[in-house]
């Protein structure tokens, strides 16, 4: 793949319903992207090919296309192919003991079964049913347990992000955004200079490393704070903000709502 093309990172904001789902469709080649959250694609009309870093697979209408989380990614065709795309949210993979990040799956998938899983997902999501949330998160779990369990296997994690410190710094982010971050820490664990990981976060993201451990700490937040059982000083503690005006400055710009007003 053409590293000098502009691509593009993607920050996923999940609360109560823990997937996003779209209808897509690609003619000629989409721009990459890439992201922390798995992606499953399941292609119903056309042909195409997913390419994934620099390995491309075909697809045709009834391929599922399973993206692991991380690897950039782009779906081309010669004419046009169209897809619905799913986006599952690894905090509630792990929440219900389930850690795609730590898997590399089966790239193109032909299965009756996950096909209608995967169906009852898109169904829930669109749905209008007073319990539609319950229904996403039990359909898109058992979804990404049959995955988990028939598709994957362990991945070796410093070989997935071998190519890209800013990946395995995003990745450290996540993992510890509840504690001191700075960007001496940061580039050190992924061992390069401070000056040129700033540089290159900001290139990847389009944001700055300050303004990304914001971004994970307020989404971590939010949660906590629908939730409910902690005071707004104890979640922004709890999420590693080191005053509770301090996040309730940034909860507000990000959110354009006071923490306070979510937790009501």
């Amino acid at each position: 793949m053409n590293k000098k093309q502009s691509n593009v990172y993607e920050v996923h904001t999940l609360t109560d319903v823990p997937v996003i789902f779209h209808h897509d469709l690609a003619c000629r080649s989409r721009r990459a992207n890439w992201h922390e959250n798995v992606e499953i694609l399941l292609f119903t009309k056309g042909e195409g090919a997913v390419v994934c870093e620099d390995c491309r697979t075909d697809v045709t209408a009834g391929d599922i296309c399973v993206i692991d989380s991380n690897l950039l990614h782009r779906v081309e065709s010669e004419d046009i192919v169209f897809y619905d795309c799913l986006i599952v949210d690894e905090t509630f993979c792990q929440k219900n003991g389930l850690y795609p990040n730590t898997a590399s799956f089966t790239r193109r998938i032909r299965s009756a079964e996950l096909t209608d899983q995967y169906n009852k997902v898109a169904a829930a999501f669109e749905s209008e049913d007073p319990f539609r949330t319950a229904e996403v998160r039990a359909s898109a779990l058992s979804l990404m347990v049959a995955l988990m369990r028939g598709f994957s296997h362990p991945a070796n994690i410093a070989e997935k992000d071998s190519n890209s410190p800013i990946r395995a710094a995003i990745g450290y982010i996540r993992s510890h955004y509840a504690e001191p971050l700075d960007l001496d820490r940061l580039a050190s664990e992924v061992k390069v200079s401070k000056y040129h990981f700033i540089r290159k976060f900001k290139e990847a993201t389009g944001q700055t490393v300050i303004s990304y451990i914001n971004t994970v700490r307020v989404e971590h937040a939010e949660r906590l704070l629908r939730e409910g059982g902690r005071s707004v000083a104890e979640v922004a503690e709890a999420c590693g903000f080191i005053s509770h005006s301090y996040f309730s400055k940034v909860f507000y710009r990000l959110r354009g709502v006071l923490p306070s007003e979510i937790r009501e």
